[in-house]
């Protein structure tokens, strides 16, 4: 769950984004991707593959920090 966090934070702040505009777009409340993003909660699957489809990338590249 850490390279989650480590990933969605990564990302976020890469692309300059706020929380609560990533939130919105997933459908969450900006506090829950906090807590994703601190390693403090765990998405459900439907949420997981939201925010892999809002950032262009694969599960895997969120899970495991890599594509392979």
């Amino acid at each position: 769950m850490i390279i989650l966090a480590s990933q969605l934070s990564k990302l976020r702040r890469e692309r300059k984004l706020m929380l609560k505009d990533v939130a919105a777009r997933v459908g969450i409340a900006a506090n829950t991707l906090c807590q994703f993003e601190k390693g403090r909660a765990r998405p459900s699957l439907e949420v997981l593959c939201a925010l892999a489809d809002y950032y262009e990338v694969t599960l895997d590249f969120l899970v495991k920090g890599s594509d392979k």
